[in-house]
């Protein structure tokens, strides 16, 4: 094992590519790479109103939200 500074070194470094399942792939809720860079650059971009969207699109209210985030200092 190597150490340097305190801190322990990587000696391996994998580089296989393990890809999923066509059936896993088929039922995937993001279906691709490109697609989930889109969604995370949206959430980055902006995201009240991101999860906003998402939080009424995907999840069951009882009573509607009056924000989408609440920040209490």
């Amino acid at each position: 094992m190597a150490e340097s500074g305190g801190q322990i070194d990587t000696v391996m470094h994998e580089s296989r590519v393990f890809p999923p399942p066509a059936e896993f792939v088929a039922s995937a809720s993001i279906g691709s790479p490109e697609a989930y860079q889109a969604l995370w650059d949206a959430a980055y971009a902006n995201p009240e109103e991101f999860w906003g969207k998402f939080a009424s699109e995907e999840l069951h209210w009882f009573e509607p939200y009056k924000a989408v985030l609440e920040w209490n200092e």
